[in-house]
């Protein structure tokens, strides 16, 4: 009688897949779980090829990735930024729903979409959409630093907390009891922290009253002993 000998690692892995597939095709739910998962893998791994090739252009793609990806290597060195932005909408809108949205949704792309509308200038305000050639969004206009003065007043005021602030990714940063003198979107971003701060500390309070009963108030400050 023959020996047995353990199969080699490939073999093992080959015995293991058989196994598998055979178990899927008794089993229509299982096989279609399969199925999505790969169809998942596959758009995930178009994305990041995408993503990628947009930042060093050493990855091969094919179909409409690759004229997307195409389109916005011409963005980045184009000259005539308007007829690079109008070649982008037009390669966006050869995409499918599901692609288009895994890959407007990368910051590399809206970055360079972002860069590309402002440098193509026209009559679009900064925070409308860029649309594809189909009417779908594809990104939208950042705020520059210039159109931030352009649209608010300069204003003055001493926070009492030392924070950042940002506004459409553009950030101050403010030091407690020190005057500081901003556009006034910033100014308003830190009226709404103050006022998510004290309705905060409302709920907080009520919380506690809620666990342990009705808080007595106190005169605010410390009093001696009588006589000291």
């Amino acid at each position: 009688m023959q020996g047995r000998y353990p199969l080699s690692p490939n073999k093992e892995e080959q015995v293991v897949k058989a196994k598998t597939k055979s178990r899927r095709k008794g089993n229509p739910d299982a096989l279609a779980r399969h199925r999505e998962a790969k169809k998942q893998a596959e758009a995930e791994q178009q994305e990041v090829a995408l993503a990628g090739a947009v930042k060093t252009g050493d990855i091969e793609l094919s179909g409409d990735l690759a004229v997307v990806f195409t389109a916005l290597k011409q963005a980045q060195e184009a000259t005539d930024t308007a007829k690079a932005l109008e070649g982008v909408q037009e390669a966006f809108g050869r995409l499918d729903p599901a692609a288009l949205a895994k890959i407007v949704s990368t910051p590399i792309v809206q970055d360079i979409i972002g860069k590309l509308a402002v440098a193509a200038g026209g009559e679009n305000k900064p925070g409308s959409y860029i649309f594809d050639k189909e009417g779908r969004p594809i990104g939208k206009i950042p705020w520059t630093g210039q159109d931030i003065l352009d649209h608010f007043p300069m204003v003055t005021w001493t926070p009492s907390e030392t924070l950042p602030i940002t506004y459409q990714s553009h950030t101050i940063n403010v030091i407690a009891n020190e005057e500081v003198t901003a556009p006034s979107c910033f100014k308003m971003v830190w009226d709404h922290h103050l006022k998510a701060v004290r309705e905060q500390g409302a709920l907080n309070l009520k919380g506690l009253e809620d666990h342990f009963g009705p808080m007595v108030a106190v005169e605010s400050g410390w009093k001696g002993k009588e006589g000291a």
